[in-house]
């Protein structure tokens, strides 16, 4: 079963301490520069809404391992684009050797080793079938979606008159009972839709 793994609080927290432990105190601040346009933009974004409509994608068997955090998983797929990746293989090893990008999409960078003293640690870098297998799941949630807000489009009053107009022309391609006058009050109204369905063109040769 999913559930939410953290608070955008406690994401704004872990973001803000990890920055200062791993750039920071030891003034590497060209990183933090480099990427000061994106930290800003997901320290301001709150995105566990998203934890209810990525829900549906999951079993509620608690058998099994836990799934990575589906809202870091989508963070970072975000943050993907936005440094111009289009290879999950390449980005996987762009986290794990770049820690400020791990951080930002909400993991634990590569190689760290906790103390114990954390108030909140998030998943560790995923593996490329992971990142995979969450991208299927976005997929699915997305047929899910449109399929809940499907609906047969109900027959119209102009549809009737359609099928009524194209009756009254193959009736009066088998008969000279139908008036030219009766004919043209029916198909002017309808006149382009007949025309590109080639009931106008196969009327005039029959005439």
């Amino acid at each position: 079963m999913l559930f939410p793994k953290s608070t955008h609080q406690q994401y704004q927290d872990y973001l803000i301490n990890f920055i200062n432990l791993f750039y920071v105190i030891k003034k590497d601040f060209l990183n933090i520069l480099k990427y000061s346009k994106h930290i800003i933009a997901f320290f301001v974004a709150d995105l566990t809404g998203f934890y209810d409509i990525i829900k549906h994608a999951y079993t509620n068997s608690p058998c099994g391992a836990k799934p990575k955090d589906p809202v870091a998983l989508f963070r970072s797929l975000i943050l993907m684009t936005y440094c111009n990746f289009t290879s999950i293989d390449d980005w996987v090893v762009e986290l794990r050797t770049t820690p400020i990008l791990a951080i930002i999409s909400g993991f634990l960078p590569y190689g760290y080793n906790p103390s114990g003293n954390e108030a909140y640690l998030p998943d560790t870098i995923p593996g490329v079938g992971t990142f995979y297998d969450f991208q299927k799941r976005l997929i699915l949630v997305d047929k899910l979606f449109h399929k809940s807000h499907y609906r047969k489009p109900k027959k119209t009053r102009k549809n009737q008159n359609l099928k009524k107009v194209k009756n009254l022309i193959i009736h009066a391609q088998e008969s000279s009972t139908v008036s030219a006058k009766e004919l043209w009050t029916w198909v002017r109204p309808n006149f382009l839709t007949l025309w590109s369905q080639g009931l106008i063109q196969s009327l005039s040769m029959s005439l």
